[in-house]
């Protein structure tokens, strides 16, 4: 058996090296031709990165405003980053410098907004407080 890995608490560092060892594998298999099962096992290598790594439902409530937080951060983040983005794309000039400017300002639109989202200072991502009404957001 491999090293333990913590699948609920997010150590996940023994199973990224599993998936970079299966990716690596379907690759040397690809090179030398031999496309059986290449699908396969890359296909099972996405399936168990993402049943680890996606958030699931829990039982209890507990820390459910953190994860409102997120969920509603990102996409705060990904409402204003991306149509600005596109922007750029459109108007700045496909160069290293204009590719570094792209880049700096979609990185820090998504920092500035988590940032804002971490504070509880955009809609619905305040922390859900006991005793108070939720739907006043």
């Amino acid at each position: 058996m491999s090293p333990s890995v913590t699948l609920r608490t997010g150590t996940v560092s023994a199973l990224s090296v599993g998936l970079v060892a299966a990716f690596d594998d379907a690759q040397a298999a690809a090179t030398r031709g031999d496309d059986v099962g290449l699908r396969r096992r890359r296909d099972a290598a996405l399936e168990t990165a993402l049943g680890v790594l996606l958030p699931r439902v829990k039982r209890s409530t507990k820390g459910e405003g953190h994860e409102r937080r997120y969920f509603y951060g990102s996409v705060w983040a990904v409402c204003w980053a991306q149509p600005t983005l596109w922007l750029m794309w459109k108007v700045i000039p496909r160069t290293r410098p204009g590719d570094t400017v792209k880049l700096v300002v979609f990185l820090s639109i998504l920092a500035v907004l988590g940032n804002l989202a971490r504070l509880g200072r955009l809609p619905r991502t305040r922390p859900i407080v006991p005793g108070e009404i939720a739907v006043s957001d």
